[in-house]
C-alpha cells in the first residue's frame, strides 16, 4: 500500500505519433510515473476534469484545447500538478502564456523533446 502512495499519476495530452513514443520511452526510466495518454480533447478535458494528475504533460494546441486550458483545468483539481508543455515553434506563444499561468515549462518539438526527462527529474526533486 505505501508503494501506491509514490506513484504519480501523468497524463500526457498528444497526438502526435512521434511525441507519443519519445516521451513515453522516457517516463518508462522513472518507476514512480504511472503514465496515460489520451489524443483528443474531449477525452483529455474529461479526464483533467474527473482525475487530480501529479502531471501532465500536454501538446500546446490540440484541437478543441489548448495549453492554457489544461493547465487551467489540472491546477483546479491540484494546485500543485506539474504542467510540462510540448510546443512547435508556430504555438510558442502558447506554451509561454501557459508558463506565465502557472505551468512548469515547455518543450519544442521534436527538437528538444529530450529536455521532458530534466523536467520531470526537477519535479521529483522538488516533490522529496
Amino acid at each position: 500500500m505505501a508503494v501506491d502512495r509514490l506513484v504519480k499519476k501523468l497524463l500526457l495530452i498528444e497526438d502526435d505519433v512521434y511525441a507519443i513514443e519519445r516521451i513515453k520511452k522516457i517516463c518508462e526510466k522513472f518507476d514512480f510515473l504511472s503514465v496515460e495518454t489520451v489524443s483528443d480533447y474531449k477525452k483529455a478535458r474529461e479526464k483533467l476534469e474527473l482525475w487530480k494528475w501529479d502531471m501532465v504533460i500536454t501538446d500546446s494546441f490540440l484541437y478543441g484545447i489548448t495549453a492554457i486550458e489544461v493547465n487551467h483545468i489540472a491546477r483546479a483539481k491540484n494546485k500543485d500538478v506539474c504542467v510540462i508543455v510540448l510546443s512547435d515553434l508556430s504555438t510558442v506563444d502558447i506554451a509561454q502564456k501557459a508558463v506565465k499561468e502557472g505551468a512548469f515549462d515547455y518543450v519544442l518539438k521534436p527538437q528538444d523533446i529530450e529536455k521532458v526527462e530534466s523536467l520531470i527529474k526537477l519535479y521529483a526533486i522538488s516533490k522529496k
